[in-house]
């Protein structure tokens, strides 16, 4: 299994097997004060074969970095391969996915997402916090 895609924007939806992302590749994050509450997308791509098939559990979590305090955390089943439309090649497969994150950020920093399945880490991204007051 492979994480073809794992990206922070500022939006993100799934239709008709396509994954369309609104202000994709988001690096950084500026407020006025900490904490502060914000509305973030992670876009997902997971990428399959065959004998990786069936409910796998998938796990998405936010934290950061230096003190390892969790901001978002998420984790249930997925069904990998039942979809044969998703499926480009019958012994591959691909699954996307459009996360909403409420995130409360209490640290300024680089904040990392760490994405798993069936708990091996498969991708993380990370962005930055930064304080301004005029933000």
């Amino acid at each position: 299994m492979h994480c073809s895609v794992l990206m922070f924007c500022d939006g993100a939806q799934v239709s008709e097997g396509k994954l369309f992302v609104l202000g994709g590749g988001l690096r950084g994050l500026h407020t006025s004060r900490l904490p502060a509450l914000r509305m973030l997308a992670l876009a997902i791509g997971l990428d399959f074969d065959q004998e990786e098939y069936g409910s796998r559990l998938l796990s998405v979590g936010l934290s950061h970095e230096k003190t390892g305090d969790s901001v978002w955390s998420s984790q249930g089943t997925i069904n990998l391969g039942t979809d044969r439309r998703t499926a480009g090649d019958p012994d591959h497969g691909q699954l996307l996915m459009a996360l909403t994150i409420p995130a409360t950020f209490e640290h300024a920093g680089r904040h990392a997402a760490r994405l798993a399945v069936d708990g091996r880490e498969l991708a993380s991204a990370s962005f930055f916090v930064s304080v301004h007051p005029t933000a």
